[in-house]
């Protein structure tokens, strides 16, 4: 047995040296090379935040384009600005007042956002009063001239036709300054101008010869055009003066100047009626203006049914 054992532990010996010793002809193990890790590379911009007014432009660079890839930009309120790319130059335009954000990506790249902040823009000076005299044509519509008829039914027709013929009544404000941007103005209209528009269309021979059929038969009168018309038209100078004269006092006899108080904020004209306000803003294209007028407001209950809203132009 001893034999044998000496045999067997002299195997082992000798495995384990030729498993620890270095084999003929080999080589040393080379050292380990890491391979270089490519860099990170960063979206770089000219501005991250921009601020403008409503209406602007701006450009924004992006400064390493060339070293990027795919490229793109996504505005998140298309409401407030919008963007375009152009290789390298980011536009923003602005259109409404408010914050949105555009975000800038690239293959292999973090995202990067630009800020953008839209202000309106400031409210222009304007020049008021461009004219010391306003003016706004209230025509006369067939609701208007029923209404001048106490709604009499049998007048319904009639009513309607005289609208047909588009006469206006001339209202004016007239503009006084007592100090910046504020002042009194007078609020009037011309019966004068009323009457005379009026006996001028009226006294058209097609609409004097329609006027008396309708009329007549509004009065239940017998008429017949081809026998009573020629007497009629004899006396068409009279009665059309006579009418229209009639209409004038009626204008005239009820108050047709106002007086108000005017104050200018920016561009918004704001009226003081005496019994409420009223405010618009100034068109800045023609310089108009709206104003409301209550019903209460105009004494003259013969023409003014209802509440007044108004358009003014600078009388030329």
């Amino acid at each position: 047995m001893k034999k044998k054992f000496g045999l067997l532990a002299l195997c082992l010996s000798l495995m384990l040296t030729a498993c620890t010793a270095p084999s003929i002809g080999s080589q040393p193990d080379e050292p380990e090379v890491r391979e270089e890790e490519e860099e990170e590379i960063s979206i770089e911009l000219s501005d991250k935040k921009v601020e403008l007014e409503a209406g602007e432009e701006f450009e924004v660079e992006i400064e390493n384009f060339d070293d990027l890839s795919k490229v793109k930009i996504e505005v998140e309120d298309e409401d407030i600005a919008e963007a375009e790319i152009d290789d390298e130059i980011i536009t923003i335009t602005a259109l409404s007042e408010g914050k949105t954000k555009i975000t800038v990506s690239a293959k292999g790249c973090d995202d990067v956002k630009i800020t953008v902040k839209v202000t309106a823009p400031p409210a222009p000076e304007i020049d008021f009063p461009a004219s010391s005299s306003y003016v706004y044509t209230y025509v006369f519509t067939g609701d208007v001239w029923f209404h001048m008829f106490d709604g009499y039914e049998d007048y319904g027709e009639l009513s309607y036709f005289l609208g047909d013929l588009q006469v206006g009544l001339d209202f004016h404000i007239t503009f006084t300054e007592t100090g910046d941007n504020e002042g009194t103005a007078v609020l009037s209209y011309d019966p004068q101008q009323f009457g005379e528009e009026f006996l001028e269309k009226i006294s058209d021979e097609e609409n004097y010869r329609e006027f008396v059929a309708i009329l007549m038969e509004a009065e239940g009168l017998d008429y017949n055009e081809e026998t009573d018309y020629e007497d009629l038209l004899d006396m068409k100078d009279v009665l059309m003066s006579s009418l229209s004269e009639m209409i004038v006092e009626e204008l005239e006899s009820s108050q047709n100047e106002y007086d108000l108080g005017w104050l200018l904020d920016g561009n918004t004209l704001i009226f003081d009626t005496g019994i409420g306000s009223s405010s618009s803003e100034i068109n800045e294209s023609d310089g108009s203006f709206t104003i409301f007028i209550p019903e209460s407001y105009f004494e003259d209950e013969y023409v003014f049914d209802g509440d007044f809203t108004m358009i003014f132009v600078p009388e030329k």
